[in-house]
């Protein structure tokens, strides 16, 4: 007949301390120092994982426990331990408990979703300048699933954005695992922080606020004046100088507006790079798309009239 259960919290710390070393022996000689070594490996990767704040709110959690829960460590216990410490002075608390306790405290210390989460993203990316905000953002678009454990995010849905339109867009694509991504990517910013990061290709090709608002402006009189039956020339164009794939233009005329049809193709254009190569395709072969000081004054513009008039 087996003993009935005790309730720990109401033994005396010497009775506890016996109960725990028992434990601990009954543990060990069924085989648990493998998974004692295992689970220590766990906790302290996982702890590695957490920001000064976070870890300093873990040992918290862990000397206010309500003994109904678990039972606290004392606070002169923990006051100057570090994530080793920690670790070991769990596993002589919880023995064979350690990583359920542990379970509790993460799910308490850590945001995966809602405001909350966002309030961290938002925090460490403002802990970024300038520059390492848009390496950041180049990991984001140029992210390789096989080797970053993530996919990447379209080009243009980054291009120009601030840190809280790059916080939304992230917890968008990732969540769950926003958090992950996030961590992932500053590990790399933080690992070369002492290096000399060459210019990324976004910083390289990048136009100057002049010439950006010149493209924009060329884009949105394309999208707003472009007709469904040029729309179809264009992409048939586009495709012919192997800029454009059909699996795109399907996609491109599964919208069923031609104002979103354009967009699309933009969003197409811009998400491969190609955003220069969209431009001079409409000046040169679609000038009456533009205005009169967008147009070139080029040869070849009276031939892509006919061309342009020849599907009405």
């Amino acid at each position: 007949m087996s003993a009935p259960d005790v309730d720990e919290g109401c033994l005396p710390l010497w009775a506890r301390t016996l109960v725990i070393r028992e434990r601990m022996a009954a543990w060990e000689n069924a085989g648990g120092e493998g998974v004692e070594v295992e689970t220590k490996e766990w906790l302290k990767d996982h702890l590695d994982d957490l920001d000064s704040k976070e870890f300093k709110r873990f040992q918290w959690y862990l000397q206010t426990a309500d003994e109904s829960d678990f039972q606290p460590i004392k606070r002169s216990r923990l006051e100057h331990a570090g994530i080793l410490d920690t670790v070991e002075l769990m596993f002589q608390m919880y023995t064979t408990n350690t990583k359920q306790v542990a379970d509790k405290i993460f799910q308490k210390i850590i945001p995966y979703q809602g405001h909350e989460f966002k309030l961290w993203l938002l925090d460490k990316l403002e802990d970024l300048n300038k520059k390492e905000l848009e390496l950041f953002q180049h990991h984001l678009h140029n992210a390789d699933e096989s080797k970053d454990g993530f996919g990447p995010i379209k080009r243009f849905k980054l291009d120009g954005a601030d840190i809280l339109e790059t916080v939304d867009v992230m917890t968008k694509t990732y969540h769950p695992k926003t958090r992950d991504v996030t961590k992932k990517i500053l590990k790399k910013i933080e690992s070369n922080k002492d290096k000399v990061i060459p210019e990324t290709e976004d910083q390289m090709n990048s136009s100057s606020p002049s010439e950006e608002n010149e493209l924009n402006t060329i884009v949105e009189e394309f999208v707003r004046k472009v007709p469904k039956e040029t729309l179809t020339q264009f992409t048939d164009d586009l495709i012919s100088e192997n800029i454009l794939n059909p699996s795109e233009k399907e996609e491109i005329f599964r919208n069923h507006t031609r104002l979103n049809m354009a967009t699309c193709l933009v969003d197409i254009m811009k998400d491969k790079g190609n955003s220069k190569e969209l431009i001079s395709h409409i000046q040169t072969n679609y000038p009456q798309l533009l205005s009169e000081e967008q147009s070139p004054s080029d040869p070849g513009q009276e031939s892509s009239e006919r061309r342009f008039s020849g599907n009405t």
